[in-house]
């Protein structure tokens, strides 16, 4: 099943609860997360948002009134968690980022999540 939505998982779950075919439970934080480490770090964008990890938050900024309209209010910070080596996860809505390739330094050159963000700082 496709959405073209960022929330579109649990509607995905509940058709197929409900036409009896199993799901995965949603993925977790881990207990006792590895660090984020520094290569992971940075600031991406995509057309529609900046979103900066700081090692324990994201933070999204977004780049015109589409993007405000999209994201809602997420003008706090997120607490996320390390989830595996290029993986992290939101504490509280649990979304699973994917950092992805690395640029000239050794960084991550995307974060995705849905869309690719790529790297500007």
């Amino acid at each position: 099943m496709l959405t073209n939505s960022t929330n579109g998982e649990p509607l995905a779950h509940e058709i197929f609860n409900a036409t009896g075919i199993e799901t995965a439970p949603p993925p977790t934080p881990p207990a006792n997360p590895a660090p984020i480490d520094d290569w992971m770090c940075g600031t991406y964008r995509n057309p529609l948002y900046d979103i900066t990890l700081n090692g324990t938050t994201l933070l999204y900024r977004p780049r015109n009134e589409l993007a405000a309209s999209f994201l809602g209010d997420r003008k706090d910070p997120v607490d996320v968690v390390r989830l595996g080596d290029s993986t992290i996860i939101t504490t509280s809505g649990h979304e699973v980022m994917s950092l992805i390739g690395s640029d000239e330094g050794g960084r991550a050159k995307f974060l995705h999540n849905g869309a690719a963000a790529y790297r500007i700082a």
